[in-house]
């Protein structure tokens, strides 16, 4: 019987838990944090663009350090 009352405890929790993500998604504050993130770690990773003239060797030698 403990069994059976946690897992509708359980339950309870899990479509709780769901109620507030779809209410997070219908109000677009989900696919905001998640535009902001991907934002971010674009930006994070952003590497220059090459110069003009600049070959192969010169512009990884510029952005990797000679690496």
């Amino acid at each position: 019987m403990e069994m059976m009352n946690r897992a509708i405890e359980d339950a309870a929790d899990f479509s709780d838990m769901l109620t507030k993500l779809e209410q997070r998604a219908s109000d677009g504050h989900l696919a905001k944090t998640l535009r902001e993130q991907v934002d971010q770690l674009e930006a994070a990773h952003a590497r220059p663009v090459k110069r003009p003239g600049e070959n192969r060797v010169k512009y990884r030698s510029r952005v990797y350090g000679g690496s």
